[in-house]
């Protein structure tokens, strides 16, 4: 019984963890950017991330409305063409999509 608890418990904590906070490495699968209002999006290989209120693995953000915006969507173009992996702190939605407030690449 201990042994069922314990596993459990990894479990819900793996699946917390996954959802906000930081990702841990992941491939970019895909990326690109609308032409008329500036969103940019990505998706990360992996189990979904995102808060209750937006849960995916396609993440989004502003390049014309964030303060390092376009850094960022010249930094994750550049990753995704160089196979490189990103970690991302995950927090918050943007839309009905998770965005994130800092990132790491390789």
């Amino acid at each position: 019984m201990k042994y069922i608890i314990v596993i459990l418990t990894f479990l819900i904590s793996s699946k917390t963890l996954a959802t906000t906070g930081e990702t841990g490495w992941r491939s970019i699968e895909n990326f690109g950017c609308h032409l008329n209002d500036g969103t940019c999006y990505f998706t990360i290989d992996g189990q979904h991330v995102g808060n209750s209120e937006c849960t995916n693995n396609n993440i989004r953000f502003s390049r014309k409305s964030s303060q390092n915006g376009e850094f960022w969507a010249s930094m994750l173009l550049a990753a995704h063409m160089a196979n490189k992996k990103i970690s991302l702190n995950i927090e918050g939605c943007y839309g009905k999509y998770p965005t994130f407030t800092f990132g790491k690449i390789e």
